[in-house]
């Protein structure tokens, strides 16, 4: 399906954090040094995560993405 959600740049990601603080549904993690879409089943596509990027990594995107589901972080 296809739906609103994030996507990172990691060119210009520096892997600062901010974003995954400000991320209401806690789909968002650091890894390997850079922000990723830790699951893309809890991204509501709010863009909080957006705003708080100091680089502007982050974008709202229309793309494939499984159903909304909070809470169902792969952890």
């Amino acid at each position: 399906m296809r739906r609103t959600i994030v996507a990172i740049d990691e060119r210009r990601c520096t892997g600062c954090g901010l974003c995954t603080l400000d991320c209401p549904t806690a789909a968002l993690e650091v890894r390997d040094g850079y922000s990723r879409l830790a699951d893309d089943r809890c991204c509501n596509g709010g863009g909080a995560c957006v705003a708080a990027c100091p680089t502007g990594a982050i974008v709202l995107a229309g793309r494939e993405a499984r159903p909304f589901a909070p809470g169902r972080r792969r952890d």
